[in-house]
């Protein structure tokens, strides 16, 4: 499981961890009382560098937009975190009611280069629907870091 914070999925001595194993086992139904039973192992690796992964910028934005923060701010720093933590291009879509218009449209955000017909780029790709008062606003995220080189 890839986290950006690991400390706050684990809690306090593991607590939080094993209340997650728990729900996990409660929704799949696994009786941990059989003998031959399933088991939930849970290992939370921390992401190095949280500003490159499409699915955390994605994550903040809908965050933002719900809580109606400005989206074109929002964007712009999301642009900028993205640009400054080395990745070599990025590419934000917001469609939908965008604050609250009465038609919806598409606003698009771009810096550097997204080859997207190119097969060996390393793109990461991430789409979120966030619920804003208004109704829904979709939020893509495309995160170019560079070739993968075999």
């Amino acid at each position: 499981m890839n986290v950006s914070r690991p400390g706050v999925v684990i809690g306090r001595g593991g607590s939080s961890l094993e209340l997650l194993k728990k729900d996990l086992e409660k929704l799949l139904k696994i009786n941990p009382k059989v003998k031959n039973a399933m088991k939930v192992n849970l290992h939370p690796l921390e992401i190095k560098n949280p500003d490159n992964s499409a699915h955390i910028i994605a994550d903040r934005l809908t965050n933002q937009l719900e809580h109606r923060y400005p989206f074109r701010r929002a964007a712009n720093q999301a642009v900028e975190k993205v640009m400054a933590a080395g990745a070599k291009g990025v590419k934000l879509v917001f469609s939908g009611r965008i604050d609250g218009a009465e038609i919806a449209r598409v606003e698009k955000f771009k810096q550097g280069r997204i080859p997207t017909q190119t097969l060996r780029a390393n793109i990461d790709y991430a789409e979120k629907k966030a619920l804003t008062r208004s109704g829904y606003v979709g939020v893509k995220v495309w995160i170019y870091t560079g070739d993968i080189i075999r």
